[in-house]
């Protein structure tokens, strides 16, 4: 897995930089402010987890933030601007805004938790908190691991149900393939196959003892498929899914059961012993002089940009107001967001330049 600059630092920055990110993007409602954030957001996301595999996974995100935009004017009729009914409802501008602002604010933070995602792993999340609170730290920390290991195990399971098509009748059947037209290839396929294949419906109603023709199995072959499909009822896909589901939950029990021996052995549950050493908390290393520098410019640009949000606050009803937002109001909120790409793309071009 590739590795990037801003990773190296200490967990301490990240949280911070994480928290304000997020944060930031939900007290504000300025379109400009609500613009950079989603901007910087989608710009990094995309790099921590590759451009396709983000577009993948946000496009839901997308439909939701519209769908919100869209629904607002329909249920808050507020504002001073009319634009058109939809039957009774009244559709101004200012709810028009409001959804759009609202729609980006969402949307930008659920982006801001995918780089979450990313970043504060369950390693990092212990390291910070393993000494302050032990139980708590470890608890989330095994849940930040535990959600994308249940989801990996359920796409084996599915995956195995599948593949066991062919020997168990209960199984989800493979949606078949339409048959192409009888042709030179599937006479000589056919040829001389015995009738007493299941497929072989139509020679064995027939009455025909003989061989049955090339274009009969293939024809009775597709009916065997077809009625597979239709014998494939919600009742018995219900099934398969409950099955999964119940293998699914035996087997996080039984890892559950065996993660908590392994840690009792290792003495997890004497945190402070009578007699002995007590436990010591794991840490990838202790804050430097460049963390502490980046978690006061982290601090001191997220309180100047929260002002500047209070500040220039953008209203909407009952009449729109939004004010103007000079550069020098923008760009240190712009700056914070931006830091991880800048020194990810000075990284790049030093790794370039000395390669050449």
């Amino acid at each position: 897995m590739k590795r990037h600059v801003f990773e190296t630092y200490h967990p301490a920055v990240l949280l911070l930089y994480l928290v304000a990110a997020a944060a930031l993007s939900m007290v504000s409602m300025h379109p400009v402010f609500l613009g950079i954030s989603l901007i910087c957001g989608c710009a990094y996301a995309a790099v921590l987890k590759g451009a396709r595999k983000f577009l993948r996974a946000s496009w839901f995100f997308a439909l939701f933030a519209l769908a919100v935009a869209l629904c607002n004017p329909l249920f808050g009729g507020s504002g001073a601007t009319l634009l058109f009914y939809i039957g009774s409802r009244p559709v101004t501008v200012e709810a028009l805004w409001y959804g759009g602002c609202a729609g980006m604010m969402l949307l930008s933070v659920l982006v801001w938790f995918q780089c979450w995602q990313e970043l504060m792993t369950s390693d990092r999340f212990y390291c910070l908190f393993g000494r302050i609170l032990p139980i708590a730290a470890m608890t989330v920390s095994m849940t930040l691991r535990f959600i994308p290991l249940v989801a990996r195990r359920g796409a084996e399971i599915s995956f195995a149900q599948k593949a066991l098509v062919g020997q168990r009748g209960e199984a989800e059947p493979i949606a078949w393939a339409e048959p192409d037209p009888p042709n030179a290839a599937c006479t000589a396929m056919c040829a001389g196959m015995p009738r007493k294949r299941q497929g072989v419906r139509a020679a064995a109603e027939s009455g025909d003892r003989g061989t049955a023709a090339p274009q009969d199995l293939c024809k009775a072959d597709a009916d065997v498929r077809r009625g597979i499909e239709e014998k494939a009822s919600k009742k018995t896909q219900n099934k398969l899914r409950l099955k999964n589901l119940t293998v699914l939950v035996g087997m996080t029990m039984e890892d559950a059961i065996e993660t908590a021996d392994a840690m009792r052995a290792r003495g997890y549950s004497g945190m402070r012993r009578k007699k002995g050493p007590a436990r010591t908390a794991w840490q990838s290393r202790p804050l430097r002089a460049g963390d502490w520098a980046l978690l006061v410019l982290f601090g001191a640009l997220a309180a100047f940009s929260a002002g500047m949000m209070a500040l220039f606050r953008a209203r909407f009803y009952p009449k729109m107001a939004i004010p103007a937002l000079p550069v020098w109001a923008a760009a240190p909120y712009a700056l914070l967001l931006l830091f991880p790409l800048l020194i990810e793309g000075r990284d790049r071009l030093l790794w370039r330049r000395f390669r050449l």
